[in-house]
């Protein structure tokens, strides 16, 4: 077993139930941060890279899965500064002061200015009105990026380890804005992506997607949001192990423009809890 290293609390923190790891559920939070590092640097404005920022997902997964017996990381820093669902070769050499010679991926989302390192925060919206350094880039993977991954990478491989199988649910919430101009008839209130189901076993998925349908919700599967880098790393389930994304429509518990949570957040944050036992059971 791999010994994890010391995190530094403003990179990301991981949560365990004092009885220790009894259970292989994983959940990974990794687009809620919002420490902002002093050397972002960032032009555009603060609110706009706090609308990315995926709120309270902390508040509806952590407390039953570590009453379950799983762990929950998160990141602490925002995915603005630097995306950890993104490979690590994502790279959008228009940053930069001068070329960017390494390899990258040539269809990764860079080409939209959403790569590992995004340079627009919305179509035609720069962060930044400076270019950036190589060695800011470097800093913010090898420091910010990789602890993640290392982190993440560590507890799913003591889960698989523990008890020959690991259930991972990476999550996100997702714009009701998206979902309405893609589905302008019924929005899903879920979508669950697994990479054609190359990323989780179909009974895994399955599980999931009935325990949301049977609570009344409207479930889509890989629609709009198949999965990117951590499910793709992670998720082998011929060797069982199971990564599936879990995106929630955010107008089911938050005002979107304000940010703060609506009168449905206590009954999401219910389900969520059965959800969890659910996949436990």
């Amino acid at each position: 077993m791999s010994i994890l290293p010391d995190i530094p609390p403003d990179i990301c923190e991981y949560a365990i139930n004092t009885n220790g790891i009894t259970s292989p559920l994983v959940i990974d939070l990794p687009h809620g941060g919002g420490i902002y590092p002093d050397d972002f640097r960032a032009s555009c404005p603060q609110r706009a890279l706090e609308l990315c920022e995926e709120l309270y997902l902390n508040d509806l997964y952590t407390t039953p899965t570590l009453t379950a017996g799983g762990v929950v990381i998160a990141a602490k820093f925002p995915r603005t500064y630097v995306d950890v669902n993104r490979a690590i070769n994502d790279i959008d050499p228009l940053l930069f002061d001068k070329d960017w010679t390494e390899p990258t991926d040539p269809n990764g989302r860079s080409i939209h200015g959403h790569g590992v390192i995004m340079r627009l925060i919305r179509a035609g919206e720069p962060i930044y009105h400076r270019a950036l350094t190589h060695d800011e880039a470097h800093t913010r993977i090898e420091k910010y990026y990789s602890c993640y991954h290392n982190t993440l990478n560590h507890f799913l491989n003591t889960a698989h380890e523990k008890f020959g199988v690991v259930y991972h649910l990476n999550c996100h919430s997702m714009p009701s804005s998206v979902l309405n101009a893609h589905f302008p008839h019924a929005p899903p209130d879920f979508i669950l992506g697994d990479k054609d189901g190359r990323s989780c076993g179909l009974d895994f998925r399955n599980r999931v997607a009935n325990a949301l349908k049977d609570m009344g919700y409207r479930v889509a599967i890989n629609q709009l949001y198949k999965g990117a880098e951590i499910i793709t790393r992670y998720g082998q389930p011929a060797w069982e192990r199971h990564s599936l994304q879990i995106e929630i429509n955010r107008a089911l518990f938050q005002n979107e423009n304000t940010g703060e949570k609506n009168k449905n957040f206590n009954q999401l944050q219910s389900d969520i809890e059965k959800l969890i036992l659910h996949i436990n059971d």
